[in-house]
């Protein structure tokens, strides 16, 4: 299977889960965060 259907279908999946996806500044906090690093707003 080809890797964008695959990521298609995952993201299909979660969205019928419910969960909340994140926009890209909220993608680029949470790996902000996660490397242990900060972010100037």
């Amino acid at each position: 299977m080809p890797l964008a259907k695959k990521l298609w279908e995952i993201r299909q999946q979660a969205i019928a889960s419910g969960i909340k996806l994140l926009n890209e500044a909220e993608i680029e906090q949470e790996l902000a965060e996660r490397r242990g690093g900060y972010r100037e707003s």
